[in-house]
């Protein structure tokens, strides 16, 4: 079920609008790079100092093999962290109203909630249609639960992919570039979902990240088996998400093709890495 044609398959919600209260804001929240902005803050999402190198060393290889830049100066690190208050309107944890007293139905259901302290970093090359998604912690990472069976609150704007997309526009909005042209995504270091690593290993035919092939690795087009488990693993379905969510500005997208790979970092060890290739719907 998941092949070329997932955005398709996804069932399009725009988790994206804009509150109605920002429409009527001054006129420096008129522009979309504002609203964005805006919009993660009033999430509790603020963009942090982060000094690290990029793009990663042990990437550099992937890097070439495409021809895509690897100097530092063509790369824009960000660190977005849910480090604030969110406003939060829902029960939890199967709590009946009924069970209830109004003030503690008004407690629960209207008021601003700690920060959960995840955080997305991502490394984006706007010119060259690159995004690396360097580390993924999820506010359900810090908080527990799922989106199935929540534990804890979290931000309406708390997926990854809704959070990449913010990054990626406001980048593209800054270096002048049509968000549409994203061609590749780097999955860096896959090191936190070991359901995707199960996939990964599927796929391959091996045990371990270990197992696997530096790169250029293993090549899986998303017509095979393969292919479509992965782009069904986490880390892929999150890239299709990514692009389905968006269509308005990215237009018809695909992931065409998914390539796995190790990577080795004398700090951290060998490390799973997923390429996903996105092309224009034909």
């Amino acid at each position: 079920m998941y092949g070329k044609g997932l955005w398709l398959l996804v069932p399009f919600r725009n988790f994206l609008q804009i509150p109605t209260h920002l429409l009527n804001e001054s006129p420096k929240l008129r522009t979309p790079q504002a609203r964005r902005e805006s919009h993660l803050q009033a999430n509790g999402w603020n963009e942090a100092d982060v000094d690290d190198t990029v793009p990663p060393a042990d990437l550099i290889d992937a890097l070439n093999g495409n021809s895509l830049s690897t100097s530092a100066a063509d790369y824009e690190l960000v660190r977005m962290e849910q480090n604030a208050e969110f406003p939060y309107s829902g029960l939890i944890g199967g709590i009946s109203v009924s069970d209830l007293s109004i003030p503690q139905v008004r407690k629960l259901t209207m008021c601003q909630r700690d920060p959960t302290n995840a955080y997305y970093m991502e490394a984006v090359n706007p010119k060259q249609d690159v995004f690396i998604a360097m580390e993924s912690f999820g506010p359900y990472s810090f908080v527990g639960g799922s989106p199935q069976n929540p534990v804890a609150p979290v931000p309406q704007l708390h997926r990854w992919s809704d959070v990449a997309y913010l990054v990626w526009a406001n980048a593209c909005s800054t270096a002048n570039v049509n968000p549409n042209t994203i061609q590749y995504f780097f999955r860096y270091h896959i090191n936190n979902d070991s359901g995707t690593q199960d996939i990964v290993n599927q796929a391959a035919g091996v045990t371990s990240a270990a197992g696997l092939k530096p790169w250029p690795g293993m090549k899986f087009d998303t017509t095979t088996p393969q292919g479509e488990a992965l782009l069904g693993s986490a880390h892929g379905f999150g890239v299709a998400y990514f692009l389905q969510q968006h269509q308005a500005t990215l237009g018809k997208r695909t992931v065409d093709y998914i390539t796995v790979f190790q990577t080795t970092d004398a700090s951290v060890g060998t490390q799973y890495n997923m390429m996903i290739h996105v092309a224009n719907v034909s």
